[in-house]
């Protein structure tokens, strides 16, 4: 179940009892962190881990408000609304148009000073100083909507690693703004029925950890639909190379109620995801042949992984889908929740393949 906050971390009000305007940026930890419609799924979750005391890097949002006021501020949805409505259904080339349109209005439109300087102290606050700091960050949709039980928009927008400095900052937020109007966003909205209005924009940013190895754990295996084991997914570096399905990882299976390992099957990690120090940007590289072999998972920190899976679905009430970082001191970060939206029914192991089976279920429903 979702945490219950104290009484006195209700919204802000003044003397007349009336609410002070939405906040444009939000803390993690802060009262405001817990309103999805405010700062999105993904960042409520990410304060119900803190809540649990679960390690999470920092991090603050931008809210659907500063989006809102972005859009009023440049008079853009109308336009954005027609040119959603424009295209028919399976025409292909009025879709690439219409998001074409829309993505090249959001990203030369002028972002309003007080959101700039919301934006600004938030990261300086991030950072822990007032000075002018570039903290490296982590730039991330979290739409309203988004990792819900009801429809999963997970991996329909942008998310941007190891941005660092305001101008790059205010740069990746346009882009993570804009991929609210891909094609591939537009098309599933159009197919769900829904419009850009009921799904507006949340963007939450977080510090970056330096990774030893990352990747994804669920509370049930997501292809068997067996709710008896926790199935992990790892490889060295950062986890992007995991969560888009471009490597193959080591994938181990953990008894929930004895927490034994079950399977540990080597991937090969032909590449994972780490920084570029030429580009400042994380990206796919090949991975030392010597590391493709060797597990990048001890048991000791499958266990740990594992342990922290199995309390987050007791605290959820669901089965769950998460992200971790393992730091290079051997800190465990969760950097992601959600509820597993769909579960098979439970089939015989024998007519099943599990060989990167999580992966390639991740990849299809949660591709960020």
């Amino acid at each position: 179940m979702p945490p219950k906050h104290d009484a006195d971390d209700k919204r802000m009000t003044d003397a007349s009892d009336t609410p002070h305007a939405l906040p444009i940026t939000v803390a993690l930890g802060a009262i405001d962190a817990t309103d999805p419609a405010l700062v999105g799924p993904k960042m409520v979750h990410v304060d119900w881990l803190r809540h649990w005391d679960v390690h999470v890097p920092e991090a603050f949002c931008i809210t659907t408000e500063a989006f809102k006021l972005f859009l009023d501020h440049n008079a853009l949805a109308p336009l954005l609304a027609a040119a959603e409505s424009s295209w028919a259904h399976n025409d292909d080339s009025g879709l690439k148009q219409a998001s074409q349109l829309c993505r090249e209005q959001l990203l030369a439109a002028t972002l309003p000073n007080e959101i700039e300087l919301s934006l600004i102290s938030a990261y300086r606050a991030l950072a822990g100083t007032e000075e002018d700091s570039e903290i490296p960050v982590a730039v991330r949709s979290s739409a309203s909507g988004e990792d819900s039980k009801e429809a999963s928009f997970a991996g329909q927008y942008e998310s941007f690693l190891n941005i660092q400095g305001l101008k790059p900052l205010v740069n990746a937020l346009r882009q993570v703004w804009a991929s609210l109007f891909s094609e591939r966003a537009m098309r599933y909205r159009r197919r769900s029925g829904t419009y850009f209005g009921e799904t507006p924009m949340a963007v939450m940013v977080m510090s970056m950890v330096p990774a030893h190895c990352a990747g994804v754990a669920f509370s049930a295996d997501p292809v068997t639909g067996k709710q008896d084991r926790i199935i992990i997914e790892g490889c060295w570096g950062y986890g992007e190379a995991v969560v888009q399905g471009v490597t193959v990882p080591d994938r181990i299976a953990v008894d929930k109620e004895d927490q034994r390992i079950l399977d540990y099957t080597l991937g090969s990690k032909q590449v994972h995801s780490a920084i570029d120090p030429s580009a400042g940007v994380v990206r796919e590289i090949e991975t030392d042949p010597e590391l493709q072999t060797e597990p990048c998972l001890t048991s000791t920190e499958v266990i740990q992984i594992a342990t922290e899976v199995c309390r987050l679905e007791r605290q959820i009430g669901t089965p769950v889908d998460t992200e971790w970082v393992l730091t290079n001191t051997g800190e465990l970060f969760f950097v992601q929740l959600r509820p597993i939206t769909a579960l098979p029914d439970p089939a015989p192991q024998s007519t099943v393949s599990t060989v990167r089976a999580a992966g390639r279920w991740h990849r299809h429903h949660s591709n960020k």
